[in-house]
């Protein structure tokens, strides 16, 4: 079994598997290792394809994660809410 990893973060370029690596291990096993290194190497792929989406959405200008509070409009608005002069549906 080859595994090319990248440099920069650790995780799997590509990898090749050589059914000769696997000719002393019973039938069962190595179905099990073929099995896993084809797992792990899909969850690289939609790793990938996730990031790379990411950074088209972020280069589309899309913001990604939680928002930053306002912290003088946060205070304005708990200030209304207790003031009990307008409800919950208003001041949002």
């Amino acid at each position: 079994m080859v595994f090319i990893k990248n440099n920069q973060s650790g995780h799997f370029k590509s990898f090749i598997c050589f059914w000769s690596n696997f000719s002393n291990l019973n039938v069962f096993t190595s179905r099990i290792l073929i099995l896993y290194n084809t797992i792990e190497f899909e969850r690289y792929i939609i790793r990938e394809c996730k990031m790379a989406g990411l950074k088209a959405a972020r280069t589309r200008g899309r913001i990604s994660g939680r928002l930053k509070i306002n912290k003088k409009k946060l205070r304005q608005t708990i200030a209304l809410y207790y003031s009990k002069r307008f409800s919950r549906n208003v001041i949002h």
